[in-house]
């Protein structure tokens, strides 16, 4: 884990429009060029990916009466939350820009008419429609949307027949394989974002257990090695006795840390009646981890904590609810303890930028690999504030004046993840 004093960077988070130079689209362009190559088809699904939230994106401001106000100048100040959010989406998608503390469309969108708004809007709900007068680089976005499409189908439906898939046999063994798991979910997610109505919520017909099951698949694929990495750097210097995993879910980080340091006492909560049952299920007999059906306000640690565990759960609280949480926090934790957060943070590029430089791991297809999830992580923050499924959407200059409130400090971070999508931040009493 790399220091937090040690990044040079500021406390706000900033959008930035981001392009792959011309070394990264090289070598994008190489292995694309291989036959039947895993990466190759990893790339093409999140180039197709990209073009999928594209089109989300202009659809949506069709459809919340945006256009004439972004051809005309939107003020960058929104009084809404979400709305703000949404701007900074389609700013880092490169829809828009900001002039002069107004929001317009950027080239080449700014010459559309609304009437190609309007086409976009009628290709996604009526997908036979044809939609030939839109602009070539419009259509060739309509084709990787409904491509994006077709591989959630194949996801949910292996049996399902489809038409339209080039190297079908190959997306289907990627699939079978479990290796596109996390990456489909997540667009079978963003689109509801179809949905959104400024400023109001969205229903979610995913329920609570739905977004557990993503991050058992995440954990599987991407973090358990990471998170014992971090365990083994906190430990070093404090040794871990009691634990306290908030929102445990199906006990993933509980089992691998139980499994990992024997002598270790873990207590998780967790508010699913549903996931509760399994994960209580899961370590019956267990003498070492006991588990809670229970609200983590009315939770009271016999002993000083060594260790708090939050993964993926901040978004769940108001940010009123963080202050007292963290507040309750400080009085449980250990004078010597840590905090453990496993979360995504959209418009920190910069922080782990630096991230990567200070652990020798910004090379070329590390950046390329970044710089899909980072476009990504902007549709996700704004899923996580639309949804009615969450509280709010992680901001990370809010969390750092939360922390800052709340007598805690980032001591040190680190990726969770290849691609830098989330992270695991240590927290510590100040």
């Amino acid at each position: 884990m790399v220091r937090f004093e040690d990044l040079n960077v500021g406390t706000e988070q900033t959008v930035a429009c981001r392009q792959l130079g011309l070394t990264e689209r090289a070598l994008v362009a190489f292995v694309k060029a291989i036959p039947l190559c895993n990466q190759r088809f990893k790339i093409r699904y999140f180039q197709a990916f990209l073009d999928f939230l594209d089109i989300l994106s202009l659809g949506l401001i069709e459809k919340n009466g945006l256009v004439q106000s972004l051809k005309d100048g939107m003020p960058r100040k929104q009084e809404e939350r979400i709305t703000r959010l949404f701007l900074s989406m389609l700013e880092a998608y490169g829809l828009i820009e900001l002039r002069e503390e107004s929001y317009v469309f950027q080239n080449p969108y700014s010459s559309l008419a609304e009437n190609d708004f309007q086409q976009i809007v009628e290709s996604v709900d009526q997908p036979q429609k044809s939609n030939s007068e839109l602009p070539e680089f419009l259509l060739q976005k309509l084709n990787n949307y409904r491509i994006v499409n077709k591989l959630i189908l194949l996801y949910r439906n292996p049996e399902h027949q489809v038409v339209g898939i080039p190297s079908e046999k190959h997306w289907r063994s990627l699939i079978a394989g479990q290796q596109l798991d996390y990456e489909i979910r997540l667009a079978e997610t963003l689109k509801h974002l179809w949905q959104l109505e400024l400023p109001k919520k969205i229903h979610s017909a995913l329920d609570d257990s739905y977004y557990t099951e993503s991050g058992r698949n995440a954990f599987r694929n991407f973090t358990k090695n990471r998170f014992l990495t971090c365990v083994d750097h906190i430990d070093s210097r404090n040794p871990i006795r009691e634990v306290l995993d908030i929102g445990c879910g199906y006990g993933n980080y509980m089992d691998a840390l139980s499994r990992h340091l024997p002598e270790v006492q873990i207590c998780g909560v967790e508010l699913q009646e549903k996931v509760y049952r399994e994960t209580e299920e899961r370590f019956a007999g267990n003498d070492r981890v006991s588990v809670l059906n229970s609200n983590v306000f009315d939770v009271k640690p016999g002993k000083p904590v060594d260790l708090v565990l939050m993964n993926y759960v901040l978004f769940y609280f108001s940010n009123e609810q963080k202050e007292r949480l963290f507040t309750k926090l400080h009085e449980v934790l250990s004078d010597t303890g840590s905090i453990l957060i496993c979360q995504y943070y959209a418009g920190i590029e910069d922080l782990k930028d630096q991230l990567k430089q200070h652990q020798g791991d910004a090379g070329l297809a590390k950046r390329v690999a970044a710089f899909y999830g980072d476009k990504i992580l902007y549709a996700n923050s704004l899923w996580n504030e639309a949804s009615d499924a969450f509280v709010q959407a992680e901001i990370w200059d809010e969390f750092l004046q939360l922390l800052n409130k709340t007598g805690f400090r980032v001591e040190a971070l680190t990726h969770a993840d290849p691609f830098y999508y989330s992270l695991f931040v240590e927290i510590k009493k100040v």
